[in-house]
């Protein structure tokens, strides 16, 4: 658990934008199939006294809560789930404030924190271990923590905490924000939502852009206690969401049959690839996530060899706490997952 500060670094490798739509992507954890058909229709829909308006976010709100069973006023909605990452940083933590965080985890948490130029200790989580509660709650309470952020299941490993860990954190840290990040949450079946009505302290993150399919959109939405959500709004754009934006929600929200197929695929294909990777001789990580991190030798030149053969998959450097080199992989179509096998499996003969 050591303290980190420093200049900020590049620490995401999407900052400079390239053309991906010749490759088969397995790098960025989007849905390969996509959102609703229904989305489609209802921008097509669109007229243009409706682009020519601001948008009101509030029935996207509104939607939200009729969903999880809250009240308005324990929603927000922002342009991605970082969006509102972001903001929350910026709310709690001032400069030389301690935040604490499980590593690995999001990338863009960590570039938060630095902006704001938190002092970050990073908790060792790996892959297979049960989750470090109590050195969590050791190190919130050894520094002062104001801020406690985890991503569950976790990224990019795709490791999961179960709720009642969750819930036991929270309960002892009552003057300690915890922001639980449930980016890939429908991949897993689980989620530590319903806590947000017994403890003010905490506020979970979703996304429309994984198990929806609208990553294109850029649509995130949380859940929190209204005294956390009344600041949170002030402190977002007045119009955050374009009216695209909240159309295509709106519309997806009508569909969530669609998403429950989409994820009942994923997860299938995930269990698949599993075996086949472990039989090219990687280490494969369990995930419940919609992706898969594997460990094994030269695996940046076979990134790099995918690459040539038209396949993104996302190359991680010696992540820690692991102390090799790993592959973080998308779970695409299963013509991705045999696109893929082949290509590795051929470098593997050569």
């Amino acid at each position: 658990m050591v303290p980190v500060r420093g200049t900020i670094r590049r620490v995401s490798p999407y900052e400079v934008e390239e053309d991906r739509s010749s490759f088969v992507r397995l790098d960025a954890n989007e849905n390969p199939y996509g959102p609703s058909p229904r989305v489609a229709a209802a921008l097509a829909a669109i007229v243009p006294a409706d682009l020519a308006r601001y948008p009101d976010r509030k029935p996207l709100r509104e939607a939200i809560a009729a969903r999880e069973g809250f009240t308005a006023d324990m929603v927000e909605v922002s342009n991605g789930s970082d969006d509102l990452l972001r903001n929350l940083v910026d709310l709690v933590v001032v400069p030389s404030d301690t935040a604490v965080v499980t590593a690995p985890t999001f990338s863009m948490n960590i570039r938060f924190l630095m902006i704001r130029e938190a002092s970050i200790v990073k908790v060792p989580f790996g892959p297979g271990e049960l989750f470090p509660e109590e050195a969590v709650i050791a190190a919130i309470r050894a520094r002062k923590a104001k801020l406690l952020m985890l991503v569950n299941p976790g990224a990019p490993l795709g490791n999961l905490v179960a709720p009642a860990a969750v819930e036991r954190v929270i309960a002892a840290l009552p003057d300690t924000l915890v922001v639980v990040d449930e980016a890939y949450g429908e991949f897993a079946g689980v989620t530590v939502a319903p806590l947000v009505r017994r403890y003010p302290n905490l506020v979970v993150t979703r996304t429309f852009s994984k198990a929806w399919g609208l990553a294109g959109m850029r649509i995130g939405y949380c859940f929190a206690d209204s005294s956390v959500i009344r600041p949170l709004h002030a402190t977002l754009s007045p119009y955050p969401l374009s009216a695209a934006a909240i159309t295509a929600a709106l519309a997806a929200l009508s569909d969530e049959e669609w998403m429950h197929q989409c994820v009942e695929k994923i997860v299938k294909e995930r269990e698949r690839m599993m075996p086949l990777f472990a039989a090219l001789g990687y280490t494969v990580y369990p995930s419940a996530a919609n992706s898969l991190t594997i460990t094994g030798e030269h695996l940046a030149a076979t990134a790099a060899h995918l690459r040539e053969k038209g396949i993104l998959v996302r190359y991680f450097a010696k992540l820690p706490p692991l102390s090799a080199d790993a592959l973080r992989i998308s779970v695409g179509r299963p013509e991705d997952t045999d696109r893929l096998i082949a290509v590795l499996n051929e470098r593997r003969k050569s």
